[in-house]
């Protein structure tokens, strides 16, 4: 698409995650936003306040505004420190120092109290600044972004006090569903939060989930909005599209083949043991050339599942703990093997596989539940392994399964994905279609 829309649309956007934040759904909207600014649309964001960020911005045509208790975030800032997730320059190749107990402790106590989520301190701030944007500017389109379902009421809010257009709410992961990784204390609070998701869902003109299984899921739970349910794929981030990135090539034979997972390890929800025991039976089989295993990431929730290999840490089993993403992208374009460990939840459907494909890298896709998202979203690429990991050591026919499929994929020459597949996750596309929902309307593409 091209040009403008035509109708003078304005979009307000209620995320506590954008830019500079690092994670999935911040760098989504930061790109649908530049990308529908740049398209004509009005595009305004009530986000998060972030320690040395402005609390008013407009950067690339979107209008920017950063609120919140700053003495809060400062504390929120501090605690993110104190647990180890603050991007660190360099790698770590010794197992990763736990969890500091003080930040650990106080985390814990107030994931267990707070509803919905740890950020439900922004709610009043994030309401107060989208009301007075919407007294200046009536009848925007609202788009709540969830994570965190505090967004998601406020845009509820909005739609009870105020005239909107239309009112979308955004679901990056599902909230009542994720008994894997919940937002809250579900013994506490699982009622509430299923009556309150359901009250949304009905007020909502429309949801947006990120793939068919959570929609189905969620289908079943309220069918009565089934027919307000849309599913957008992940978007692929222009990082990975740049020039350099060049097709795959044989390795040398005395290159290491470099094994790359890129992502945070979660006690219930994402971890790693499978995979290190796949690792280290592919190097007691022998058959394949030297192999190198690397974790670019948080894994300190995971550290026991390290503890049988320690001798193997920083020699065949590299951590390099929290990176800034210019290195861990360069990490996934250097890679011989890309590694996608599947979520517990096969409602989840973990982002970076699409920027995996994007720079066309053979995919060991390990998964835990037989009806993982990934299983069908991936169905089209043509260098990808699906081993189930079944909560038992790997087999060894699933040893041999992966020693001849690296063997093959590194002696491949050229890209392994279809380009015509991966245009519908570039942010143009993935615009089009928010731009149907958003808008009810379907652009012309010129």
């Amino acid at each position: 698409m091209t040009g403008r829309f035509g109708n003078g649309e304005d979009l307000l956007i209620v995320s506590f995650s954008y830019a500079p934040m690092l994670n999935p759904r911040a760098f989504r909207w930061a790109a649908l936003a530049e990308e529908f600014a740049r398209r004509g649309v009005r595009v305004r964001v009530v986000c998060s306040w972030q320690p040395g960020a402005a609390p008013l911005q407009t950067i690339n045509g979107v209008e920017i505004h950063r609120v919140g208790n700053r003495f809060i975030e400062r504390i929120r800032a501090l605690l993110a420190r104190l647990r180890g997730r603050h991007p660190r320059e360099g790698a770590e190749t010794s197992l990763q120092k736990p969890v500091a107990p003080l930040g650990n402790l106080v985390g814990w106590i107030w994931r267990q109290v707070a509803w919905p989520d740890t950020t439900c301190v922004w709610y009043a701030a994030a309401l107060r600044k989208a009301e007075a944007l919407l007294r200046e500017t009536p009848n925007a389109t609202i788009v709540s972004v969830s994570p965190t379902f505090t967004a998601a009421l406020v845009g509820n809010a909005i739609t009870r006090r105020q005239s909107v257009l239309r009112w979308v709410l955004d679901m990056g992961d599902p909230f009542s569903i994720a008994d894997e990784s919940p937002a809250n204390n579900f013994r506490l609070y699982g009622g509430l939060n299923r009556r309150v998701e359901r009250e949304l869902f009905r007020n909502a003109d429309a949801v947006t989930l990120t793939n068919a299984n959570v929609r189905q899921r969620y289908a079943e739970l309220y069918p009565e909005c089934a027919d307000r349910l849309y599913v957008i794929p992940p978007l692929l981030t222009g990082t990975f599209l740049q020039p350099e990135m060049q097709p795959a090539v044989p390795l040398a034979l005395d290159d290491p083949i470099r094994i790359v997972y890129v992502g945070s390890l979660y006690r219930q929800l994402r971890r790693p043991g499978f995979l290190l025991a796949l690792f280290m039976g592919l190097v007691k089989a022998g058959g394949v050339r030297r192999l190198e295993l690397h974790f670019f990431g948080d894994t300190r929730e995971c550290n026991d599942a390290f503890v049988p290999y320690a001798n193997q840490i920083g020699r065949t089993i590299q951590l390099h703990g929290v990176v800034p993403r210019k290195d861990a992208l360069a990490a996934v374009s250097e890679a011989a093997i890309v590694v996608n460990l599947g979520n517990t939840n096969p409602c989840q459907l973990p982002s970076k596989l699409v920027e995996y494909a994007a720079v066309g890298k053979p995919i060991l896709n390990i998964v835990r539940n037989s009806g993982d998202a990934s299983g069908d979203f991936m169905k089209s690429y043509r260098a990808i392994l699906n081993l189930h990991d079944s909560g038992i050591p790997p087999s060894s026919e699933q040893i041999r399964l992966a020693g001849q499929f690296i063997d093959e994929s590194i002696q491949a020459v050229g890209a392994h994905c279809n380009d015509r597949w991966i245009e519908q996750f570039k942010v143009d596309a993935i615009a089009d279609q928010y731009a149907a929902v958003l808008f009810k309307v379907v652009p012309s593409r010129g």
